[in-house]
């Protein structure tokens, strides 16, 4: 196994803080938030693309890839489900249940279907596990085929159209072959390198795409689909520079935000559980955001923590 570079696990450090920021629900700053959504999804699937090699045993690829992104999805799934039962048998009413159990077969968001959008009125952290299960597989399969890789944008082009104009599909489906625009763009990127003008030019979209549009991956949503995809890329390229330049630091100063990367699947999990079990509506202390932040990145560090080091949970999430 490879050395790891330090400058991606900061990256990875960085975007999870991102998306914790980006789900507290008091943060009053709308146009950071909106900043945050330029880039903290795409980086996580630039970033796995960059390290995806292919593989000739699918089976053993296909397991490899299940353990490690669906049994942590399934493992916190089954703990939002029994939270669920829980308040169900406390309030004597299914509805908590069912609402846990669809928001974990949707947990992209609101399904298409009438009967269903009373029960899934949001989306969870985790439904980036299946997504990018999805990407892994399907690049996998398409890597080696004819037209690759036109096949794999294709591929995404279809499943954003269909995901925001006609239905949603279960486990995050079309938001994962929506995401091999990113996911592919990695690992063109770790093949061929950057390209100087192509850099230059995303890095002049970012700025464009967070003036002009709005780009959403859970729900599929592109603004202005190119301008947000070349913003993306741009952001994400940038941030990686940044992160380059601190890995370049005394260790001291960066190892902190270091560990946060090398555990952001960790810590997706427990913001999960986190931001739907514990604090989401209990809080109290809606106007003092930082204070509500602060407490909540202290025991969603805490409880990552703990996971890397008890045997059972290391097992789950595939910790050496």
């Amino acid at each position: 196994m490879g050395k790891r570079i330090p400058a991606f696990d900061i990256l990875k450090g960085l975007a999870i803080l991102c998306v914790i920021i980006g789900h507290i629900p008091t943060f009053p700053y709308e146009s950071v938030r909106h900043w945050i959504y330029t880039f903290h999804m795409p980086v996580f699937f630039l970033v796995s693309g960059y390290f995806f090699r292919p593989a000739t045993d699918t089976r053993s690829y296909l397991k490899k890839t299940y353990d490690r992104l669906i049994v942590p999805f399934l493992s916190t799934a089954a703990i939002l489900v029994l939270y669920g039962l829980a308040v169900s048998l406390k309030n004597q009413e299914w509805r908590p249940l069912l609402r846990m159990v669809s928001l974990n077969v949707f947990p992209s968001g609101v399904a298409r279907h009438p009967d269903l959008q009373t029960l899934i009125d949001t989306s969870i952290p985790t439904w980036f596990l299946p997504a990018l299960f999805w990407c892994r597989l399907v690049t996998n399969q398409l890597s080696d085929k004819a037209f690759y890789p036109y096949s794999i944008f294709l591929v995404a082009l279809v499943a954003i159209g269909v995901d925001h104009a006609l239905f949603n599909l279960p486990f995050a489906l079309l938001p994962g072959l929506a995401g091999l625009l990113f996911y592919e763009t990695g690992h063109l990127c770790a093949k061929h390198g950057v390209n100087r003008w192509l850099a230059v030019l995303c890095l002049i979209c970012w700025p464009l795409a967070f003036a002009f549009s709005r780009l959403s991956m859970v729900d599929s949503y592109y603004g202005i689909l190119p301008l947000d995809y070349l913003g993306a890329c741009g952001g994400s390229l940038f941030l990686w520079w940044v992160c380059s330049w601190i890995a370049k630091l005394p260790a001291a100063l960066y190892k902190w935000l270091e560990w946060i990367g090398k555990n952001s699947l960790v810590i997706l999990c427990v913001h999960t559980v986190e931001m739907i079990c514990l604090l989401r509506g209990h809080f109290g202390i809606s106007s003092a955001w930082y204070i509500e932040l602060a407490v909540r990145l202290a025991v969603i560090l805490a409880a990552s923590w703990l996971c890397t080091k008890i045997p059972f949970t290391r097992k789950i999430f595939q910790i050496a």
